[in-house]
């Protein structure tokens, strides 16, 4: 359902009497949709400005980090010259954050 309306802050409360039409469960919908969206915040906020804390956290990213299309530095990493150090070039990191941002809340953005 989309509104064309100013973006708001989460009212979390205006969703359950939405929903409460669907009896008991409200509630305990209501608590897990808060706990995925923490849990969505926290990501993000642990990982703003880091991405090689996202990295090491969170392999499972790093294709789409690296396939991004920011601008990076690789520098090898002895003795085995076939690894990579990577870190974004100066100005990438609002980009970065952007991602971050984005991969955070990907279902919101499909």
């Amino acid at each position: 359902m989309k509104q064309k309306t100013k973006p708001q802050p989460l009212d979390l409360e205006e969703i359950k009497i939405i929903i409460s039409d669907i009896g008991k469960k409200a509630e305990q919908l209501v608590n897990y949709f808060k706990y995925k969206l923490k849990s969505a915040c926290e990501f993000y906020l642990r990982y703003k400005d880091k991405p090689k804390l996202l990295i090491k956290e969170h392999p499972e990213y790093e294709a789409e980090f690296i396939n991004s299309d920011f601008k990076l530095v690789r520098f090898p990493l002895p003795p085995m010259k076939t690894a990579f150090f990577i870190e974004l070039e100066d100005g990438e990191l609002d980009k970065y954050n952007d991602w971050l941002f984005k991969l955070a809340f990907k279902d919101i953005f499909k």
